[in-house]
């Protein structure tokens, strides 16, 4: 029998959960938007802009978010591990502001910059946001207090943004501003609830830190690689053929989100039986459970893609403003990738599980290797389809290696 508190408990994390997907619902809406307002150009300098701001995020929170409960478990100590996290954080922080030079110099940001200075305002917010501490609720037991805190900022921004975009007078200045806003004002409770951890704030020894660097690099690179696909290819892809068709490419890129979305929850389903399934090598049951993947996943996807690609002119037309309608050509190539998302999420579930991460990294960093080679082959005059078509190709053949690795390697022989 549950008692009281823990219905409690399970009543007010489920509300919070639908309010989370109420927020990411809106967020995806609102975008849809923003890009419909701003335009293909416009749209295209905010998709480059969260571009960077998502590499930088790689760089600073360098894994730390995954590794923190394991830095707990071993230590026991909240604030050495705090101190650590941040001291690592600080680290790569002055790494990036320092290396700005190298992509003021060598890609398109210093244009971007000198001609549209208020995009600074974008780089400093999703800068700030890698210090949010949400790793230190969940070991102190605070889940449901970040979840509060996240829902308020997303819906605060949200607000902001969806006001101005009803009175028409939303631009690239007020998008970046409003989300600089509420992250700053997210930060400032979080340090007010984390007072403690602030005061007693040392910087950690360089043995330590290297430690920890060590451990979180393979995490990295794997998170690396998989940027390569969607961050890196979109930089290279503004660099050939301009920032108004990185604009129509990366709208596209949001219906790719939904998927990855869905993927989020597939993973939690499958992973857990797959994992003591492999660990205890029962092969009938691996059989099973992977079929079981393919046809409740899997082919849900499939059908999913099926629908996308056939009736893609009709969802553009629906979606977007008639300035993206070149985007109806190259949705049938984002289809494809729905599968092998897919089939991605199940190669890394298998791999995880047997805990050899340096294969797997292996395997996806040569294919990202690859990919950027390609691409910064392809001439300028190229098509948007080629380009979506090639960074597919290259992202299937990743995919299909891992599983065939996989197979030969492990389940031909358990």
């Amino acid at each position: 029998m549950i008692s009281i508190n823990y219905r409690k408990i399970i009543s007010e994390l489920a509300s919070l959960t639908g309010l989370n997907f109420f927020a990411s619902g809106l967020s995806y809406i609102l975008t849809i938007a923003i890009a419909n307002t701003l335009g293909p150009n416009d749209f295209g300098i905010y998709s480059y802009v969260m571009l960077w701001g998502g590499f930088a995020s790689l760089l600073i929170v360098f894994a730390t978010e995954s590794t923190i409960p394991v830095q707990y478990a071993k230590t026991n100590d909240k604030q050495i591990v705090f101190n650590v996290t941040q001291t690592i954080k600080i680290f790569f922080l002055l790494v990036w502001v320092a290396s700005m030079f190298l992509w003021y110099r060598f890609t398109e940001l210093g244009l971007i910059i000198s001609k549209k200075p208020e995009v600074l305002i974008g780089l400093i917010a999703l800068t700030l946001a890698n210090f949010r501490v949400w790793e230190f609720y969940e070991i102190s037991k605070k889940n449901v207090r970040y979840a509060k805190i996240y829902f308020v900022e997303r819906m605060f921004y949200l607000f902001l943004v969806g006001f101005f975009l009803y009175t028409n007078s939303l631009d690239i200045l007020t998008i970046f501003s409003f989300l600089l806003i509420a992250t700053f004002c997210s930060l400032l409770f979080q340090i007010k609830d984390n007072s403690n951890f602030i005061k007693n704030f040392e910087i950690e020894n360089l043995q330590n830190v290297y430690s920890l660097f060590k451990e979180n690099l393979p995490l990295v690179l794997i998170q690396l690689s998989t940027f390569a696909y969607g961050g890196f290819s979109r930089v290279i892809l503004e660099s050939k053929l301009g920032m108004e068709q990185l604009g129509i490419y990366s709208a596209g890129w949001q219906i790719i989100l939904v998927v990855t979305i869905f993927q989020g929850q597939v993973v939690r389903v499958w992973r857990s039986d797959l994992s003591n399934a492999l660990i205890n090598k029962k092969r009938d049951n691996i059989k099973h459970l992977i079929s079981s993947y393919l046809l409740f996943s899997t082919l849900p996807v499939f059908i999913f893609a099926i629908f996308i690609s056939f009736f893609s002119y009709e969802i553009v037309s629906i979606m977007f403003s008639d300035e993206y309608i070149l985007l109806a050509t190259v949705l049938p190539i984002f289809s494809l990738y729905f599968v092998f998302i897919n089939l991605d999420s199940l190669a890394k579930i298998l791999w995880i599980s047997i805990g050899n991460r340096m294969k797997y990294l292996t395997i996806s960093l040569f294919f990202s290797i690859v990919l950027l080679f390609i691409l910064k082959g392809i001439p300028n005059n190229a098509s948007l389809e080629l380009f979506a078509l090639t960074t597919f190709a290259v992202f299937a053949c990743s995919v299909i290696t891992q599983l065939l690795v996989f197979y030969f390697k492990y389940l031909n022989k358990t």
